[in-house]
């Protein structure tokens, strides 16, 4: 676009805002800001087909502000989202180049990028502290804030560029393997349905956790934390397994065309009952399941936290649990504890069951041996972390601050432990013998 201003430079703050960000009923909003008086000030809800999330907001402001300001007037755009200035800016090329494949926000920041061309004067970016008392930063959070509290999104608002600004496709000399592939997994991804025992498998964890909880996370945010560094690479395999009802348990063994000595193994052998997902974690009177949840509530509940009754969604979804304080404020670190507790004995109860039900025909555990076996899976977690907090740090590896913040409260004689327990592999801790 060829340039053509007017001499008028104009200031506007931006900035986004969300409400239940991270929820499946998250609404966001975008502020503009120039001054009390100018009508331009606009609070906006962002468009339902759009991710509702803090980072959409922010970019969608920026849109607003390129449509609402004339297209001749230099533009200085303030925002405090360096995330945002940074897409449109320093990344924009490499974006451009390579489709905005793998891009988070890929759709809206190529808009943004579209409409920001399409003004016949320079646009400059300022980045601004936010929360600091700048006027033009503090009006467009107000507003942000006053977008995402309407009812309806702004279905009415056109995001999009002129015509010949919306590019599209990648550069080939940008290409790589590697892209080509997350490109094609996320068309493929798009086109297939969600599995139905997985939705509603999802749907189940959802309910619980809004039940326990007061919060409905997203089937994203579901995902995410199910891939947290609090979870095992085993636990993980696990949980994925069970959303998606791929184990062959229970009526998989019921189906038409199984052989009679087959369909056997659907029902357990103690309770004479279905065997699914449910009756193991949640039913079963095996010593195992019986023992493990006693042994976890004994040991959870000698920390002073709230327990909280396994069920569903509390425990296949029990990275999405959220503890608060007195003042609302997340206690990240009790959930952590949650997780950890919570995944490690769910795939404890599963392999003992297995173990039981494959390799012993059937035989029972003993209790001293269930008690031995969990206290030592425990333990073990608790190694690998401190094993994992005493190489070099990754963003996958807890800092010593985290590990002890942690695991301390379930520690046995914590108080007599070293400073450098946390990092120094060679000290003994274990836990404490509560159950």
């Amino acid at each position: 676009m060829r340039l053509n201003e007017n001499g008028v430079e104009l200031a506007v703050g931006t900035d986004g805002s969300c409400y239940k960000n991270g929820e499946r009923n998250a609404q966001a909003g975008a502020g503009l800001y120039i001054n009390d008086t100018d009508e331009r000030n606009a609070a906006v809800r962002v468009p339902a087909r759009f991710k509702q999330s803090n980072q959409t907001a922010e970019i969608a402001a920026i849109i607003l502000a390129a449509q609402s300001v004339d297209e001749r007037t230099r533009l200085v755009i303030e925002s405090d989202s360096k995330t945002t200035l940074d897409a449109l800016t320093k990344q924009a090329e490499v974006n451009e180049d390579t489709g905005y494949i793998a891009v988070q926000n890929g759709d809206l920041l190529r808009m943004a990028v579209g409409n920001l061309r399409a003004r016949k004067a320079h646009v400059v970016f300022k980045w601004v502290k936010g929360h600091n008392g700048h006027p033009r930063n503090e009006g467009a959070d107000r507003l942000a804030a006053q977008g995402a509290e309407k009812e309806q999104p702004t279905a009415q608002w056109k995001m999009e560029p002129p015509e010949q600004l919306r590019l599209s496709g990648a550069k080939i000399m940008s290409m790589s393997q590697s892209l080509a592939y997350k490109e094609i997994r996320q068309r493929k991804g798009k086109a297939v349905a969600q599995r139905r025992n997985t939705k509603a498998n999802i749907e189940r964890i959802v309910e619980d956790v809004q039940r326990v909880c007061n919060y409905a996370p997203s089937d994203e945010a579901i995902w995410r934390a199910l891939e947290g560094k609090h979870v095992t690479q085993e636990c993980k395999q696990f949980l994925w397994k069970v959303t998606h009802q791929a184990f062959r348990i229970g009526d998989y063994w019921l189906r038409d065309g199984m052989p009679d000595e087959l369909k056997t193994r659907a029902k357990c052998r103690i309770c004479d009952k279905i065997e699914d997902m449910d009756h193991i974690l949640l039913e079963c009177e095996s010593e195992e399941r019986t023992l493990a949840w006693k042994l976890t509530r004994n040991l959870w509940t000698s920390t002073g936290e709230r327990w909280i009754e396994p069920n569903w969604g509390v425990v296949v979804g029990s990275p999405c649990v959220t503890f608060r304080n007195q003042q609302g404020q997340r206690m990240s670190l009790v959930e952590a504890r949650w997780t950890i507790l919570m995944t490690e004995t769910a795939y404890f109860i599963w392999k003992m069951r297995c173990e039981r039900v494959i390799k012993l025909e059937g035989a029972r555990f003993a209790e001293q041996e269930v008690k031995r076996r969990w206290r030592s899976t425990i333990n073990g977690r608790l190694r690998m972390d401190r094993w994992v907090t005493s190489r070099k740090q990754t963003k996958r590896s807890l800092s010593p601050s985290e590990l002890e913040g942690v695991w301390k409260p379930l520690l046995a004689s914590a108080d007599e432990l070293p400073m450098d327990w946390t990092r120094n592999v060679g000290v003994l801790v274990g836990m404490r013998h509560d159950a």
